[in-house]
């Protein structure tokens, strides 16, 4: 029997121990596939060959991470969850602080209640994070730009007040402020703490005027009748009082829930302290 055929008698070792007159594996590869890369790598032997044809076939054998259908299993939705990276529970994600809050302590139940959005939306826990620290960041620039509004709308308001009464101007804001408290009862009066700047100079401007027609001619200037400076704190203590009220988790953190009412609490104090300077 002629010798030859791969596998036939008369077949000699396998790779470069062929005996003679055995053909090469290459001598079987069709002409348009011989120059090809993968061809001249994996025909150096016979087992050279099988080798790389057993695991080209296991690899198009496995399967992917397969999207589940409509009526797909939990175990089917779970593994692929996983396979994306989402966290089994809220727990599972991490939230961290951006470098301009570093030092800010996190609240808890705020956090716990974030993650279950996240969970429940199905989003992956590295997303999550930066989902969170790019959220935070733009609130903080947001904060920030409010913090300079504010601070222009006050030099704004100083001006104006200065125009209208001076260097007793912060006494005429406090007068005018007790006179209303004493008069629209305490209810009313705490919404006082709330107006903003323009409502304060309309305010002080006409207050101040009827003083000057109906009571006396220094109006809100600080002199007697005018009400002085509004109840019998003294500056130290309010600005004790400040010191302690700038300790609080919600003074520091534009994120907590009694943020702005610990702030309108500060500005309260603030003008109480600036009736009294003079």
């Amino acid at each position: 029997m002629p010798t030859g055929a791969a596998g036939g008698e008369g077949q000699g070792q396998g790779g470069g121990g062929q005996g003679q007159g055995q053909q090469s594996i290459i001598n079987f590869v069709p002409e348009a596939y011989k120059d090809k890369d993968w061809i001249k790598q994996n025909t150096t032997s016979p087992d050279n060959f099988f080798k790389f044809v057993d695991n080209l076939n296991s690899a198009v054998g496995k399967k992917g991470l397969i999207i589940p259908g409509e009526n797909a299993s939990k175990d089917e939705v779970s593994a692929y969850r996983r396979g994306i990276g989402i966290p089994d529970n809220e727990d599972g994600y991490e939230f961290v602080n951006i470098d301009e809050l570093k030092d800010i302590k996190r609240d808890p139940g705020i956090e716990k209640s974030i993650k279950k959005i996240f969970l429940d939306a199905g989003v992956p826990k590295e997303a999550a994070k930066k989902l969170q620290m790019g959220y935070e960041k733009m609130l903080y620039e947001d904060h920030k730009k409010s913090v300079e509004l504010a601070k222009q709308q006050d030099v704004a308001f100083d001006k104006e007040l200065t125009k209208m009464f001076g260097d007793k101007k912060d006494t005429a804001v406090a007068n005018a402020k007790k006179l209303l408290k004493e008069t629209i009862g305490p209810e009313i009066g705490a919404k006082l703490e709330k107006l903003d700047n323009e409502a304060l100079i309309v305010m002080t401007a006409a207050l101040d005027g009827i003083i000057k027609k109906y009571v006396k001619e220094d109006g809100f200037k600080g002199g007697e009748g005018a009400g002085g400076s509004g109840g019998g704190d003294t500056f130290e203590a309010l600005s004790a009082a400040q010191r302690e009220l700038m300790k609080s988790p919600a003074f520091r953190d534009f994120r907590h829930k009694d943020h702005q009412q610990v702030m309108n609490q500060n500005n309260a104090l603030m003008d109480k302290m600036r009736a009294i300077k003079k």
